[in-house]
């Protein structure tokens, strides 16, 4: 009687363990369609974070022009040496420009933080499996050795 009960509670311990273990596999799939949404919008962000990737070291100058009749204006430049334009007319106010790029930061902030919750939701996809795997063969190397402790 006492073997059937040690019985009975390995067995009861793997159906718990099994249906924990589908519970979590359906709750990741409820992950995996969020992070397929969440790369799609990254995907519409990498414009605007490869602007902000290149207005990088670009610095914003109040420069002074002259009109035809030589007559002289100031307007804010962003002076990008060694890239092409080198100087880019932002008008007589920056501001602007400076709203794009601090969207464009934000984007590339964005895009740097879902890339490393997909690697994250990736490792424990991946350790889930390694782990419903491990459980089937220790279930696997307890049936033998019960199989081998009753030939005995």
């Amino acid at each position: 009687m006492n073997t059937a009960l040690v019985d009975y509670v390995k067995k009861a311990k793997r159906e718990q363990l099994q249906r924990v273990i589908e519970v979590i596999k359906q709750h990741i799939d409820l992950v995996e369609e969020s992070v397929e949404e969440i790369k799609s919008l990254t995907t519409r962000f990498k414009p605007i974070a490869e602007l902000y990737e290149q207005l990088k070291g670009c610095t914003e100058e109040y420069t002074y022009v002259y009109n035809k009749q030589r007559k002289q204006y100031y307007y804010w430049y962003l002076k990008c040496p060694g890239k092409n334009p080198s100087s880019i007319y932002l008008g007589s106010s920056r501001e602007g420009y400076n709203i794009v790029k601090n969207v464009a930061k934000y984007a590339a902030e964005f895009i740097a933080t879902t890339e490393a919750f997909i690697k994250a939701y990736k490792n424990l996809a991946d350790t889930i499996i390694q782990l419903e795997r491990a459980i089937e063969a220790l279930e696997l190397l307890v049936s033998r050795e019960e199989d081998r402790r009753e030939k005995q």
